[in-house]
C-alpha cells in the first residue's frame, strides 16, 4: 500500500520538484569525508538544510559521495539539485544511485542517472523519473578526483507504507510465532532486498538487540524454513552464525549490522510481524 505524504518546503530557486517534497531537514545524510576550512565543517546534511546559500563538500578524492537514509522506502518520481556559483560548484559527469541496499556506500544500488549539463546557480537542475524508482537511499557519486559539492537536494516521493510492525515485548520464539499469528498475519518472512529494508527500519526502533524473525530451523529435516510456507532463497545471515542445531531460529541485529543470527528459542527479543 502506498500512502501519499506532501511536507511543505521552502523554495526559492526556480525548476524545483515542487509535489509531495519529502522533509530532507528529518533523514539522515552521509558522504565520503567532511571539508573544513577556517574552523567551518562542510557537513552532508548542509545540502538538506533549505539554506540554498550553504553546502556540503567533501574533500578531493577519488570517487567521492554523498548519500540520504529517507528512514522509509519511497517511489521517487523526480530529484533537483541546485549549487551556487563557487569552485567545484559544477558536477557534470556525476551519477545518481536510488535502492534499499547500504552496502558500499549505497553505490550497491541501481544507477538511475548521469548528470550532464549541470547549470550552476540560476535554477535547479531536475530529474524526472518516469516511472517513479523505489529506494530507501539516494546516492550521489562524483566523477574523476572531484569533491562531493551540493548545496541543495529536494527530492519529491510518495511513502510506501511497510508490510511489518515492530513488536516491543520480550518474548521467546514461540510465544511471538503466536503473538503475530493471533494478532497479525505471521511472524516476518524477508525475502529480497526491500522485505529487509523494511525490516531494518523497524529494528532500529527495538529495546532489545535482536528482533525474532520467522525463519526456524528443523532438526528432523535439517533446513531452514520460514513458518509461513516460503521457501529460504534471500537470507542475511551472518556467515559465522550459521552452524545448526536445535531449538533455534533466526534473529535480526538491531544495530549497525542488521545481519540475521541463530539464536536460542528461548531468548527473549522484541519481534517483528507481518500484518
Amino acid at each position: 500500500m502506498i500512502k501519499s505524504v506532501i511536507f511543505l518546503f521552502p523554495v526559492t530557486a526556480q525548476n524545483v520538484c515542487r509535489t509531495n517534497n519529502v522533509n530532507l531537514t528529518q533523514k539522515k545524510t552521509f558522504q565520503s569525508s567532511n571539508y573544513s576550512n577556517q574552523g567551518l565543517v562542510y557537513v552532508s546534511d548542509r545540502a538538506v538544510d533549505g539554506n540554498f546559500s550553504t553546502c556540503s563538500n567533501s574533500e578531493e578524492e577519488r570517487n567521492s559521495w554523498w548519500t540520504i537514509d529517507l528512514k522509509g522506502v519511497y517511489k521517487i518520481s523526480c530529484i533537483s539539485i541546485y549549487n551556487k556559483n563557487a569552485t567545484h560548484s559544477d558536477i557534470t559527469g556525476a551519477q545518481i544511485f536510488i535502492g534499499d541496499l547500504r552496502q558500499n556506500n549505497g553505490l550497491a544500488n541501481t544507477l538511475v542517472k548521469n548528470i550532464t549539463k549541470f547549470r550552476v546557480e540560476d535554477k535547479h537542475n531536475q530529474y524526472k523519473f518516469k516511472p517513479p524508482v523505489s529506494g530507501r537511499y539516494v546516492t550521489v557519486r562524483f566523477s574523476d578526483n572531484k569533491p562531493a559539492v551540493l548545496c541543495e537536494v529536494n527530492i519529491t516521493g510518495t511513502i510506501i507504507e511497510s508490510p511489518f510492525q515492530l513488536i516491543k515485548q520480550k518474548k521467546t520464539w514461540e510465544e511471538a510465532l503466536y503473538y503475530c499469528r493471533y494478532h497479525h498475519s505471521n511472524l516476518a518472512s524477508i525475502l529480497d532486498n526491500r522485505s529487509q529494508a523494511f525490516a531494518e527500519l523497524e529494528a532500529e526502533r527495538a529495546d532489545t538487540p535482536f528482533v525474532w524473525l520467522g525463519i526456524h530451523y528443523t532438526c528432523t529435516l535439517q533446513f531452514w524454513f520460514w513458518v509461513d510456507g516460503n521457501v529460504v532463497q534471500f537470507h542475511h545471515f551472518l556467515q559465522s552464525s550459521m552452524t545448526e542445531d536445535c531449538d533455534m531460529s533466526g534473529a535480526m541485529h538491531t544495530r549497525e549490522d542488521y545481519y540475521w543470527h541463530k539464536k536460542s528459542d528461548y531468548d527473549e527479543y522484541n519481534f517483528i510481524c507481518a500484518l
